[in-house]
């Protein structure tokens, strides 16, 4: 049994990386998404089928009847504010049919959905996927599935948006959402997340989608990944104050 200090714990919490030179790099913070098979067919309800990769950083959609709907999605930046995330960026095959970003959102009396309608940069990479970037403050915005008084509905600016905060738990349906009650649109109990699908025969196929990355206002990375469990973290904090003190040994020789 592995016991460590607060002060040990704390030093563990962020992973970094050590650089040639010496120098201390923060490395990405690898985070929990979820592979949800969100919406059924238009006429049969049937669900679409999503699997996620093994190195949890992505996902296989296979769409294949007009109104389903699937994403991958993580609830990690619950309780934020819409302001603390900055891009959001993945990578997607085949180039065909770009997959697309909402967000669940809060001002702590309405709930609904906020759908990033423009990419800022998309570049084709040699094996044929493509890599989008979302930034939330340039980006085109839309905002549906209102449930609640606050009259703030469709096209919107950002500064209308940027203080409320992603929702924590599911999110509220409105009555009669498209499809029928109780068929969202948007993603419900992951409050941030990449869609596959929609009520024509336009995202219709398979899809895969990877390589997913966050950074908030600070800078800070945060990927799609397996989230080690603690025993492992401590392990791996361990190992890395054994290298920074073997580091400084050497240095004092």
């Amino acid at each position: 049994m592995i016991v460590l200090s607060k002060h040990l714990v704390t030093a563990m919490s962020a992973i970094v990386l050590l650089s040639a030179a010496g120098a201390v790099a923060a490395a990405p913070t690898v985070i929990d998404f979820d592979a949800v098979s969100l919406r059924g067919s238009n006429a049969s309800n049937t669900l679409p089928t999503i699997t996620e990769f093994a190195n949890g950083n992505g996902a296989s959609i296979s769409s294949l009847v007009a109104g389903q709907k699937a994403y991958y999605g993580t609830s990690h930046f619950a309780g934020q504010t819409v302001s603390s995330i900055d891009t959001i960026s993945f990578s997607y095959r085949p180039s065909t049919g770009l997959p697309y970003v909402n967000l669940g959102i809060t001002n702590g009396f309405t709930t609904g959905v906020l759908a990033l309608t423009t990419v800022q940069s998309s570049v084709v990479n040699g094996d044929g996927s493509v890599t989008v970037v979302y930034d939330l403050a340039t980006t085109g915005l839309a905002f549906y599935e209102r449930v609640g008084p606050d009259p703030v509905f469709g096209v919107l600016d950002y500064d209308d948006i940027d203080t409320w905060t992603f929702i924590v738990g599911d999110r509220t349906l409105a009555a009669g959402e498209a499809n029928g009650a109780g068929q969202p649109r948007g993603p419900v109990s992951d409050s941030l997340a990449i869609l596959w699908g929609d009520s024509q025969n336009n995202y219709l196929g398979e899809k895969e989608i990877f390589n997913v990355q966050v950074l908030d206002a600070s800078g800070n990375a945060f990927v799609a990944g397996n989230v080690p469990e603690p025993a492992s973290l401590a392990l791996v904090g361990l190992a890395l104050m054994g290298a920074l003190v073997s580091r400084r040994r050497r240095r004092s020789a």
